[in-house]
């Protein structure tokens, strides 16, 4: 990585990461106007030369991932924009999101009954990894959404196919998984974005209040 942006998403979040060069914050909280002129301008901006139906393309699919990130809540997002590996002439994009879910977790081994459950499901390739944050649970799974309206708000029936990338980092002390994900549609692109998560994945670690924490319980011990 070139460059590096941190991803501690709020001042209670115990996690951060550092970021592949050409990632953007995405502000979820505005419309999807803005969310679409943004994109534009940084296309326009950055890879001059791109077709129409190109521009549009990259937008559409930014867009629906920007929907699928509202409903899920994520507490943090940005977008990667750059150029094909497969295709030089064309533009690619993932999105790159952390957010936390609840879960009883059991302190000694938190991740074994939801990979059992996520094995149990279709489409999902499920694995452990460990980090130095810990054990972790790494998912990559395909989904297939059909659009109700499209960037007009007129009716749309279309099918989206994308790829993500998670990891599930467990936080037993709070009850709660950190979801760290990487998705994108572009999936002629995908062993590059795979690449990207694993290095995006060696970077997170506890933050310095966290660190204190578990220091503090330790020297208790």
């Amino acid at each position: 990585m070139s460059s590096t942006e941190t991803t501690d998403a709020s001042d209670h979040f115990p996690l951060a990461s550092s970021l592949h060069s050409g990632v953007e914050s995405i502000d979820l909280a505005g419309s999807s106007q803005e969310r679409a002129e943004k994109l534009l301008e940084s296309l326009q901006r950055n890879m001059p030369g791109l077709s129409g139906e190109q521009l549009l393309r990259v937008i559409m699919a930014n867009e629906h991932s920007g929907r699928r990130m509202a409903e899920e809540g994520v507490i943090y997002a940005a977008n990667f924009v750059g150029r094909s590996a497969q295709d030089p002439t064309a533009a690619t994009t993932a999105q790159f999101t952390v957010l936390v879910r609840h879960a009883e977790l059991k302190a000694s081994q938190p991740l074994t009954v939801l990979a059992e459950e996520l094995r149990g499901q279709t489409g999902r390739e499920v694995d452990f990894v460990d980090l130095t944050v810990g054990r972790c649970l790494a998912v990559v799974q395909e989904d297939q959404a059909e659009l109700e309206v499209n960037l007009t708000g007129a009716e749309s029936q279309e099918t989206r196919r994308s790829r993500q990338f998670q990891l599930i980092v467990p936080m037993a002390n709070r009850n709660q998984l950190a979801i760290f994900a990487l998705a994108t549609e572009f999936l002629w692109d995908w062993d590059d974005y795979g690449a990207m998560m694993a290095e995006i994945c060696q970077t997170i670690s506890w933050s310095e209040t966290q660190r204190r924490s578990i220091a503090s319980k330790l020297e208790g011990l």
